[in-house]
């Protein structure tokens, strides 16, 4: 699927979760550095990478992991079951999920949380509460953020969709800089692209959220601070 990622295998713990591969050689420290804080806020934070694994903090209940994929026809670093938080790259404290490629000429390449939840992998997320997702990022080229729901995932990834028209998230372009810089985004201002089943976006119904790069050329996205916002 376009952006998919594989489902991983669920464990039960206080807040059940899914667990992910840690092992891989870390990214150099090169990128974001101490920048201004944040907005102020109720920002429940998704993940600030502190913990230096590939779980996601507990939030109402759930816990997701990070994943990442991509089209099989370029280099992405680290490898898509080497992802892990590294040292450096980061906007607040000291780890960041960062990631390099080029030349993928397909769909591209990704990295993203997998909110697949509950003793079967069964649950979705529940975002009614929140108005959006904000973080910090810094990288070159453009990314596409996306929140995949219920009816746009692949039902191989954990949503309801079937068929050649999947994983057309609802998503924004995003370009990035040398600045570390702050983003807002907001349930409602995201949009399908349109090449995929058309579908009404339902915050209560969410499957994952990622970070899709489209270059044909160099490419390098570093993330912290995930949150979800008011």
């Amino acid at each position: 699927g376009r952006g998919g990622g594989t489902l991983c295998e669920c464990r039960a713990l206080d807040a059940v979760g899914c667990d992910a591969t840690d092992s891989g050689e870390p990214l150099p420290a090169t990128w974001c550095l101490a920048p201004a804080g944040a907005p102020s806020g109720a920002n429940v934070t998704i993940d600030d990478f502190e913990d230096g694994d590939t779980m996601t903090l507990a939030i109402d209940g759930y816990q997701g992991t990070w994943y990442a994929a991509n089209d099989g026809t370029g280099a992405q670093i680290p490898e898509p079951a080497a992802l892990a938080p590294v040292p450096g790259d980061a906007a607040e404290g000291a780890f960041s999920m960062s990631v390099v490629g080029t030349a993928f000429t397909d769909w591209g390449a990704l990295i993203g949380v997998m909110f697949r939840t509950g003793s079967e992998c069964t649950s979705l997320w529940d975002a009614t509460r929140f108005g959006g997702v904000g973080f910090w990022a810094r990288g070159q080229g453009t990314v596409l953020f996306r929140v995949n729901t219920a009816d746009t995932a692949d039902a191989e990834f954990g949503g309801r969709c079937t068929g050649e028209l999947c994983e057309d998230a609802f998503s924004t372009l995003i370009p990035l800089s040398d600045a570390c810089t702050y983003h807002t985004i907001r349930f409602d201002e995201v949009r399908q692209t349109g090449w995929g089943i058309s579908a009404t976006f339902n915050p209560a119904e969410i499957v994952n959220i990622n970070w899709l790069m489209q270059e044909t050329s160099d490419f390098s996205l570093a993330v912290d601070g995930v949150t979800f916002v008011p």
